[in-house]
């Protein structure tokens, strides 16, 4: 059975003008080339050492691009990018009030490849550029009615390893390779310079990562976002979202085989089919 979650919590903002393709690829994580009207690509803009500040869907409107991001996060963004604008020919503006957004999951799973979008004339439909298995994100006046609430979807995106930035990366510390943005595509990298490069490819291909963001089931008293994961009396990860019976932690690669504990809570480990660790490599 489909199910549709409502989500207030994301703003847009509408990036016009002859070099916004150009701005953009200079600074995100993702590959600019690759939003068209039929697709649409998940990235992040990070410090020049790396570490992250925003997360984002891009997809196309007309000549321009719009980036749906967590409402906590828009305004630094607008200002970011206006101090990266300089003289480039680009507009950007604050498109929120022009877009709703609702998620479509459940069964049955995506059919198509992440990021795959169409546009009917009244509703876009962007096959989540995370995971295809995650959702479909509905923008559009009409938009069909919820019949389940954000909780559920948060479980049902913790069930499938899948981060949302506001919620499990933390700003100016979290790296990309650590939170699976490498797998879920998230990162190019065979494009041009972007901001923080260096620094995330040299984690790729030197191997340099020591914890992956993974779900934990549990049962009883639900650990909270930011107690600590402990194994042997030793602290090994951190809680990061939490939904019911699951949560997304980060744990350092060496503990996972190990009993792990929250609080009093025990926690088991799973490994969801997309995520490459070390050891499988």
């Amino acid at each position: 059975m489909t199910k549709v979650t409502h989500d207030p919590h994301r703003a847009f903002l509408r990036i016009t003008g002859e070099d916004h393709r150009s701005f953009l690829q200079g600074l995100i994580t993702g590959d600019i080339s690759k939003v068209t009207p039929e697709h649409a690509i998940w990235a992040a803009l990070l410090t020049p050492q790396g570490k992250y500040l925003f997360d984002f869907v891009i997809f196309q409107e007309g000549d321009g691009v719009v980036l749906d991001v967590h409402e906590s996060r828009a305004k630094d963004l607008f200002k970011r990018l206006k101090l990266y604008k300089l003289r480039a020919k680009v507009t950007i503006e604050d498109a929120t009030d022009q877009f709703n957004l609702a998620y479509t999951w459940g069964a049955p799973a995506g059919d198509g490849d992440a990021g795959q979008s169409h546009w009917d004339g009244e509703t876009l439909a962007i096959l989540d550029p995370r995971h295809s298995g995650l959702c479909t994100r509905l923008t559009g006046a009409d938009l069909p009615p919820e019949t389940e609430p954000l909780d559920a979807f948060r479980t049902h995106r913790i069930r499938l390893g899948v981060p949302e930035g506001v919620e499990d990366l933390v700003l100016e510390k979290s790296t990309l390779v650590d939170n699976g943005f490498d797998e879920l595509g998230g990162v190019a990298w065979n494009k041009g310079c972007y901001v923080g490069q260096e620094v995330t490819a040299r984690m790729k291909y030197k191997g340099l990562a020591k914890k992956r963001l993974l779900p934990v089931s549990f049962e009883g008293i639900a650990p909270a976002t930011g107690d600590p994961v402990m194994a042997d009396g030793k602290d090994v990860g951190e809680i990061r979202s939490v939904g019911d019976g699951l949560a997304l932690a980060l744990l350092r690669l060496e503990a996972l085989e190990t009993s792990l504990t929250s609080g009093e809570t025990a926690l088991t480990v799973t490994i969801p089919d997309w995520v490459k660790l070390p050891e499988r490599a």
